[in-house]
């Protein structure tokens, strides 16, 4: 999954809690691949180890989970954002001097 760039100044001067997502949204990434490497079943059947599952598994499971449920989040709040701003630019442009 391709992230986000880091949001432009423009971006943050309208929207300043973007630069705190983009970390938590990088910080989310990372922690999801690490989880997974450390629990190659997640990755996958071609990866699963067919031995008995331990409880970590599960719990790495979950938090890669939940990790893309808030990842989902953040990308539909950009959106929101941009969208909002488009349509406030767009009212401003309308308004006669």
């Amino acid at each position: 999954m391709t992230r986000p760039a880091i949001p432009t100044p423009d971006q943050l001067d309208h929207a300043p809690e973007l630069a705190v997502l983009a970390v938590l949204d990088a910080s989310l990434q990372a922690a999801v691949y690490a989880v997974m490497a450390e629990q190659p079943g997640l990755r996958g059947p071609d990866h699963a180890d067919l031995g008995s599952v331990p409880a970590s598994h599960w719990c790495a499971e979950r938090l890669v989970n939940l990790a893309d449920r808030l990842l989902r989040v953040i990308d539909a709040y950009r959106t929101a954002l941009a969208r909002e701003h488009k349509h406030r630019l767009a009212d401003r442009d309308d308004q006669p001097f």
